[in-house]
């Protein structure tokens, strides 16, 4: 299984009530978008920071996640990834760590064909 093999680590995260749903859902969503990547290039780790800065009136207006995927070949790739959210809690945070991934892709596809 994916879920074994790939060791996920949170560097930093909210520190609400919140924090272990978001790192739950993040964790779910990652071990689904790197099945397709580890199948070819085993994925050893992912590093995870999750930020969600607050205006002045002390409400949240975004997730900026920041992804650091290293393969057992020793390539790294790093990503950020940024979304607007809804009121709902947790709205956004998908988005943004599938942006980043997709970034990740992206950077491994490029570093593959040259």
């Amino acid at each position: 299984m994916v879920e074994e093999q790939i060791q996920i680590i949170f560097h930093k995260t909210r520190n609400d009530d919140a924090r272990q749903y978001e790192q739950d859902e993040i964790r779910a969503l990652l071990w689904r978008l790197s099945k397709k990547l580890h199948s070819r290039f085993p994925i050893t780790s992912i590093e995870v920071g999750v930020d969600f800065p607050k205006n002045m009136a002390g409400k949240g207006k975004s997730y900026d996640i920041t992804l650091k995927l290293t393969l057992a070949s020793g390539d790294v790739f790093v990503s950020h990834g940024k979304s607007k959210i809804a009121k709902v809690k947790g709205v956004g945070l998908g988005t943004a760590v599938r942006e980043g991934f997709k970034d990740i892709e992206a950077q491994y596809r490029k570093t593959k064909t040259q």
